[in-house]
């Protein structure tokens, strides 16, 4: 697998009146309903699947996700407490592909993000043109968009405690 994207996105910082209602773990909980319920946080998802797998051991999740003509078909797995994987099947359109989001906490614990990593399996480097540039971008947006969803359910949980 090669890198082709990397970038973090904060979630709050101390100066944010959520940061104090938004720990690590509730921020894995959000990920872990993220992951089940797909399609609550990506418009173009028409409908998903999603079964829980236990198997040598470990624990993950099989999901068929379904855009208009096309499924995509992936395994979530948390790593630890604080790491989501996605591993997405190639088909002939797209090449196996991976989705690593992490939590991270400022050495300061003042600020909580979320560190995204895009890896797909190809054999050399992709070329750096238009297209590359617009899915980083894309990928960019759905992650802020993921962020603000997460955000927007933490303060309204916040607001009914």
């Amino acid at each position: 697998m090669l890198k082709i994207h990397e970038h973090t996105v904060k979630v709050a910082n101390k100066d944010d009146p959520l940061f104090k209602q938004l720990s690590t773990s509730d921020l894995f909980r959000h990920l872990e309903h993220y992951a089940h319920h797909p399609h609550e946080y990506f418009e173009p998802l028409e409908t998903s699947e999603v079964q829980e797998v236990f198997e040598n051991e470990r624990h993950f999740l099989k999901r068929s996700l379904h855009f208009s003509r096309m499924t995509v078909n992936d395994r979530v797995e948390f790593t630890d407490n604080q790491t989501m994987v996605t591993e997405v099947d190639g088909t002939d359109d797209y090449p196996r592909s991976r989705l690593t989001i992490k939590i991270e906490m400022t050495q300061a614990q003042d600020c909580i993000k979320l560190h995204f990593i895009y890896e797909e399996d190809i054999a050399e480097p992709p070329q750096d043109d238009i297209f590359l540039s617009l899915r980083r971008k894309a990928y960019e947006q759905k992650d802020r968009d993921l962020v603000e969803h997460i955000r927007h359910q933490a303060g309204c949980l916040s607001e009914l405690s």
